[in-house]
């Protein structure tokens, strides 16, 4: 889904309370064709250079209490941040 369709969607789910959505109801647009191929390449050297950050991502979760401040959790030990 990309955003034209994201926005157009969203669109005529809130035009439906109305008394308009038989007339201002947008058609879904059609998906374009994506005219670009990935370079598996740049994907894997990228996927190398940030994969501590997948490892935090992982091993890292991140809460909040009930009084709004975040809470932050690593391997078991937990800090207030």
């Amino acid at each position: 889904m990309n955003l034209e369709t994201l926005m157009v969607t969203a669109y005529n789910m809130k035009l439906k309370d109305t008394p308009f959505s038989r007339i201002h109801t947008l058609p879904v647009p059609k998906i374009p064709d994506i005219p670009f191929k990935p370079d598996l390449s740049t994907i894997e050297r990228l996927r190398q250079k940030f994969s501590f950050f997948e490892w935090c991502v992982t091993y890292t979760r991140i809460s909040f209490n009930t009084f709004g401040s975040a809470s932050t959790r690593y391997k078991g030990r937990e800090s207030s941040v």
